[in-house]
């Protein structure tokens, strides 16, 4: 089907136009390159298995999720169908088109559409807005897993397969992790201040690393990234969310086998992240203290709002617990998330920005009471980190 101007099509000229739309079939996929035509591809696939999967049941009708309130589930004829293609850049004066059935649909901009449980068709396009269908009444919408794929990726990745009983391994490692937050020996500020610039320039090699100014405490430091008057710039995004992207993304398409090859629960269902999230839980078990929390209370109680942009171990200990995992068990970890590593190894806490960073010393001293661990700082601040819930 060529992309071109076209009214709304409904019905089954609507799902066929769709399949169409999404390019020809092939008997190779693993061949295609590039992120659009193995997207493509999947789309496709995973239209074509869901209406397979209602024509075997005999089923005319598609169902939305159950209400998560009152449980009410609506349901529309799969004769509702309708596609409208994408036209020009959405973003100008283009129509980002549509796909769904009734009044439930997604733009095609940047769709992603995917089977992971039986007899249930997800949807999510460019703008966050998504649905999910079901070719019965009692499809396992709760089943779902909307997690990435091999198909997100431009070019196909070896599996990564990492038993179950690695995370038993990993635990004095991940208690280290814990231990060095929680430490109170003095900072190294030349060795951390080497990490910083060494992690900035990977990551934006066309600009000078910013001095790094050293504060006594998060509060000290807080009020004085606020003082500053620098500006909002989110640096921590450009510095850990968007770098660290790619190589996350890989790696938990690459750890997608690890539940079929070991079976283990907390393996569930196969995915990556859940690997991802048992070796997380590990350093937070490990550690035993709501750090993530008492950082956020701190930030929103002296209303910085600049402060939720903070990097360093206290921040992303469990971040940097993974990668440890992950290298442990035969993976190569990219040059950026290497630095990243070294950077948050060595920094207890940081609020980067583009001029300046403002920067932590290691508390001196850990008091634990009934409510957690008050780190105490050199200008006798504190800051309680209160006990997990449960532990």
């Amino acid at each position: 089907m060529t992309r071109s101007r076209s009214r709304t099509l409904r019905g089954h000229a609507a799902l066929q136009a769709a399949v169409e739309w999404f390019g020809p079939p092939t008997d190779r996929p693993e061949e295609l390159r590039g992120v659009p035509a193995r997207n493509d591809y999947a789309n496709r696939e995973a239209i074509l298995a869901f209406l397979a999967d209602m024509d075997a049941r005999g089923s005319r009708r598609v169902y939305l999720r159950p209400s998560a309130f009152d449980g009410a589930q609506d349901s529309v004829p799969l004769g509702s169908a309708r596609f409208r293609p994408l036209i020009g850049d959405p973003d100008v004066d283009g129509d980002g088109g549509v796909f769904g059935f009734g009044r439930w649909g997604c733009s095609l901009e940047g769709v992603r559409i995917r089977i992971s449980a039986p007899g249930v068709l997800e949807m999510g396009d460019r703008w966050g807005d998504g649905e999910s269908f079901g070719s019965h009444a009692d499809a396992p919408f709760d089943d779902t897993i909307w997690d990435t794929d091999e198909w997100d990726l431009p070019v196909p990745v070896q599996p990564l397969s990492i038993p179950a009983s690695a995370l038993e391994h990993f635990l004095p490692r991940a208690a280290a992790i814990a231990a060095d937050v929680l430490a109170t020996h003095p900072t190294d500020r030349a060795t951390a201040g080497a990490a910083i610039a060494g992690h900035m320039k990977a990551c934006r090699p066309w600009s000078s690393p910013p001095p790094v100014t050293w504060f006594a405490s998060p509060s000290a430091a807080l009020d004085a990234r606020s003082a500053a008057k620098i500006g909002y710039g989110n640096l921590a995004r450009d510095l850990r969310d968007r770098p660290l992207f790619n190589f996350d993304q890989e790696t938990t398409v690459r750890l997608n086998g690890s539940a079929a090859s070991y079976g283990h629960s907390l393996w569930d269902k196969g995915c990556g992240t859940a690997v991802r999230d048992a070796v997380w839980r590990l350093a937070s078990a490990a550690l035993g203290y709501d750090a993530h929390r008492a950082m956020l209370d701190m930030i929103i109680a002296r209303g910085v709002q600049q402060g939720f942009d903070h990097m360093g171990l206290i921040a992303d200990h469990q971040r940097l617990a993974f990668y440890e995992f992950l290298r442990a068990n035969g993976a190569d970890l990219s040059d950026i998330v290497a630095t990243f590593a070294t950077m948050t190894s060595a920094v207890w806490l940081m609020f980067p920005t583009p001029t300046m960073v403002f920067a932590v010393d290691r508390p001196v001293a850990a008091v634990a009471d009934e409510e957690g661990i008050r780190l105490v700082f050199s200008d006798d601040s504190r800051l309680l980190l209160p006990r997990l819930v449960g532990d």
